[in-house]
């Protein structure tokens, strides 16, 4: 493996040299399948070729070295051996540059990988961060599950939650949540072309039990956030990110299911509005004077209060609508007219105390 390996990249990449590689990344996957040989593999010093072999312009040797190496790292021992050679680096460059089911195969390598804690460091100073995010926006469901669970993993670290939110991980994560009810199975298009790139090279059934349809990045963007909000900027990013909403979005869809149908329709109802109220992009109720009414919060003796916000700010505030016609505001109109010009005299007395303080 070796010998070959070594005369084919010296050699321009012959193709007869290119046919025996593939055969024999086949054979190193079949012998890393057993468990107990993997070990062997590993001491015979094949998985170093196939690290070599990644750098291949053939698409059909690279992808024959990551299943083989993805069977060897199946193993705790085998993949903390295989972290400390220089794979990581070459694994980014093929989730960048390399065609889909090189990317796909190359994600999950790396998931199976970023347990080893040199993994995670050698993703950082790489600036794996970056690119895992970028694979975010595709449609595909297998790799965008394959990186989430590598994001999932980096967010072990304090580190790595601090990059991932600076290079706008909350929101990729966020988005990736508030569309995944529009993810499906990937297309059969996209089937028939990895069974292009492989067919007469290895055994099929291998790939697909690496990138088994049910799969989804659901669960995985879930545990990520979760990890994310360990840190305190992080959690508060999540809110300001209108998150929870979108979380609790995902515990009680609108279409309802099998948590709404054990539900009486007023309690659901009530749920579903609660759901509503923290979703931070919903249009205001109305707006009076610049101020944004964005929920009603209970009535009291003299009136109605309401959750606010101004239109040019952030901060949320109370607002009291009074009823006029109260009784305790006085019989008529001058004594209601007096009454008002009392409270808001109150009110901007209490406004420059403020100030003051």
């Amino acid at each position: 493996m070796e010998s070959v390996a070594a005369r084919y990249l010296s050699c321009g990449e012959q193709g007869l040299e290119s046919q025996s590689l593939v055969t024999m990344t086949y054979i190193f996957q079949k012998l890393s399948a057993v468990e107990n040989q993997r070990l062997w593999v590993m001491e015979s010093g094949a998985h170093r070729s196939l690290v070599k072999l990644l750098h291949s312009r053939d698409s059909g040797v690279v992808q024959g070295a990551l299943l083989a190496l993805t069977a060897v790292a199946q193993s705790p021992e085998c993949k903390k051996e295989m972290g400390e050679l220089p794979v990581v680096e070459t694994l980014l460059v093929i989730l960048q540059e390399h065609d889909l089911l090189s990317k796909k195969m190359g994600a999950e390598l790396l998931r199976l990988l970023s347990p080893v804690p040199q993994v995670r460091i050698q993703v950082m100073e790489l600036g794996g961060v970056p690119v895992l995010l970028s694979l975010l926006h595709g449609p595909h469901v297998k790799l965008l599950w394959t990186v989430s669970w590598v994001l999932v993993q980096l967010c072990e670290d304090p580190e790595a939650r601090v990059e991932i939110r600076s290079w706008g991980g909350v929101q990729q994560l966020l988005r990736l949540l508030s569309r995944s009810s529009t993810l499906g199975s990937d297309t059969t298009a996209a089937k028939q072309n990895q069974k292009n790139q492989i067919t007469g090279q290895r055994d099929l059934q291998d790939v697909s039990c690496l990138f088994n349809d049910r799969l989804h990045p659901l669960p995985a963007c879930c545990t990520a956030l979760t990890e994310m909000s360990l840190d305190d900027s992080s959690a508060l990013h999540i809110v300001q990110e209108n998150g929870v909403y979108i979380i609790a979005k995902l515990i009680l869809p609108e279409e309802g299911g099998a948590a709404a149908a054990s539900l009486q329709e007023e309690k659901l109802e009530a749920l579903r509005e609660g759901i509503r109220s923290v979703d931070q992009s919903r249009p205001p109720l109305k707006v009076i004077s610049g101020y944004s009414i964005l929920e009603h919060l209970g009535t009291g003796a003299f009136g109605s209060v309401f959750k606010v916000q101004k239109q040019s700010g952030q901060n949320l505030l109370a607002l009291k609508e009074v009823n006029l016609h109260n009784p305790a505001f006085g019989k008529d109109k001058r004594s209601r007219d007096s009454n008002v010009e009392k409270i808001i005299s109150e009110l901007t007395i209490i406004k420059e105390q403020a100030q003051i303080l």
